[in-house]
């Protein structure tokens, strides 16, 4: 046997985090923006057979990584204080660029977007399933969310 470093599912070898911030009066306005590398992966082979339990199929654990992430959030926050109330005015904004960052892909074609297995024409019919086979490569989980705003007030007394 050899010696070798193999990371782990968890493995994320850089996280970059950032945070831009201005205040006026009683205004803040920042902006936050993320940066992930992927994290790793073991490919396999797009068809083949095994035979055996030993079998080397020539791949390594976790020798592929998931495509890097990044993303920016707008937050805009108005503070006001009425008599013994006071009131936080907020946007927030998750995903202003709403990209469709994959957080998974398919092991066999390093996509989200499809599979080689299985092969739609090879699911059988069954009059009980909703949708179609192909939908079954679509996997929405597996991106980050779509733009997200959230408008509200909060109270403290």
């Amino acid at each position: 046997p050899r010696l070798a470093l193999i990371p782990l599912d968890w493995d994320q070898n850089h996280t970059l985090n950032g945070q831009l911030m201005y205040k006026l009066n009683n205004w803040t306005a920042s902006f936050i923006g993320r940066l992930w590398t992927g994290r790793p992966y073991t490919p396999r082979f797009v068809s083949g057979g095994r035979v055996g339990g030993a079998t080397y199929s020539g791949l390594k654990e976790n020798s592929a990584r998931r495509p890097t992430i990044t993303g920016i959030d707008f937050h805009l926050n108005r503070r006001l204080e009425i008599k013994a109330i006071e009131m936080n005015l907020f946007l927030y904004i998750y995903n202003v660029l709403d990209q469709r960052a994959k957080r998974k892909v398919y092991d066999d074609t390093g996509s989200a977007e499809y599979t080689t297995y299985p092969k739609p024409d090879e699911v059988p019919y069954d009059p009980n399933r909703i949708g179609t086979p192909e939908d079954y490569v679509k996997r929405p989980e597996w991106y980050i969310a779509p733009r997200e705003i959230q408008l509200g007030l909060s109270l403290g007394f």
